[in-house]
């Protein structure tokens, strides 16, 4: 009775291991993708504004 138990229970662990280990693959590509969405999110308003707002603010305070 404890070998069919423990032959289970191997088993199982085994099946659980390869899901775990194929949901991290697809789980580590997904964190770096919202962590490089999450990165333009803030520099492209930055290269926006660079590009565009600060030398209009330039120009304009230029008189002062």
């Amino acid at each position: 009775m404890e070998t069919i138990v423990t032959e289970f229970f191997g088993g199982i662990t085994t099946v659980l291991g390869e899901i775990f280990s194929g949901l991290w693959t697809v789980m580590s590509k997904v964190v770096l993708f919202g962590i490089w969405a999450l990165l333009a999110l803030v520099i492209l308003p930055c290269v926006f504004v660079a590009g565009h707002i600060y030398p209009l603010w330039q120009e304009w305070g230029e008189e002062f």
